[in-house]
């Protein structure tokens, strides 16, 4: 539940709008976790991981 809040928390701090370019840096829970909430809040995002595997399953998200 932790892990939620603080990525609720800094998805709101950054104030993603419509189109805005958002990077995400590792694929990991908490990296997945601000995907779907950075796409929610309509923001176009990029993600990133050195493992090809991770990679591809994020983008799938």
């Amino acid at each position: 539940m932790m892990n939620i809040r603080c990525v609720v928390y800094s998805v709101a701090r950054s104030k993603i709008q419509l189109g805005n370019d958002v990077l995400i840096i590792g694929t990991g829970i908490i990296g997945l976790l601000h995907l779907i909430v950075a796409k929610l809040q309509r923001g176009r995002v990029i993600i990133s991981d050195p493992d090809a595997a991770r990679r591809k399953e994020a983008t799938l998200s």
